[in-house]
């Protein structure tokens, strides 16, 4: 198994005051015959902060130090609001994993 030498994730994010966006991933070792779910999650930091914009959608980015071999990946996205109708809003998802 080749070890992960790049992580990089990429989404547009509409985040309107009051909310927030945070991104969590877990991986699993290349050849790792465990159960992806026993993994703790880890915290993703984007590389710039989120900018706050009521209507406009913006590129956010996040560089993540590999370690070890890719196996398997999971994220989870966690979207708060302090007002249930202005909720974040979230696309184009996007992850590059190389070896």
């Amino acid at each position: 198994m080749k070890k992960l030498i790049q992580q990089q994730y990429l989404w547009i994010v509409n985040r309107p005051g009051g909310s927030n966006v945070r991104l969590f991933f877990r991986t699993l070792e290349g050849g790792d015959s465990g159960d992806i779910n026993d993994v703790a999650f880890s915290e993703a930091s984007p590389t710039e902060s989120i900018p706050v914009n009521e209507t406009e959608f913006n590129e956010v980015r996040y560089d993540i130090d590999p370690t070890g071999s890719f196996g398997s990946i999971q994220f989870k996205i966690v979207m708060t609001s302090t007002v249930s109708s202005t909720p974040p809003r979230v696309s184009d998802f996007r992850a590059i994993c190389a070896t």
